[in-house]
């Protein structure tokens, strides 16, 4: 909600181009380095797949960064995804989140992953 995000500091004060004084940023694009990686891949190795969805913004990004705590965890219903990002806060809670905010920035949907590689890798056109 609107109260939820002015209440974690999301909300940005200041005019905007469109003349709005508040803005959000909604629109993100994320990437792990390879010792995030090596640590999922170091996971999987010792637990094989979780029991349950687990998503990158609410499973992968939560536990990242200096503010990162386990408020998201304990509201969790059920317990299998519960365990699971309790397993994922453990492994990557030390990891640092660096933001790039992109002031006024598009949004081009590019398709699914093959899409996006016929794309940028086989489409001559």
């Amino acid at each position: 909600s609107v109260e939820a995000m002015r209440a974690a500091g999301a909300v940005f004060r200041g005019r905007a181009a469109d003349g709005t004084e508040e803005q959000v940023y909604s629109d993100s694009s994320f990437y792990f380095d390879a010792g995030v990686m090596d640590a999922l891949c170091q996971y999987y190795d010792e637990h094989g797949e979780f029991e349950c969805e687990v998503d990158a913004y609410g499973d992968f990004l939560m536990p990242c960064g200096p503010r990162a705590c386990t408020g998201y965890i304990d509201g969790t219903p059920s317990p299998l995804l519960k365990a699971a990002r309790q397993q994922l806060f453990d492994r990557l809670r030390h990891v640092p989140l660096h933001v790039i905010p992109l002031d006024d920035s598009k949004f081009y949907h590019i398709g699914t992953m093959p899409e996006c590689l016929y794309h940028l890798c086989q489409d001559e056109a």
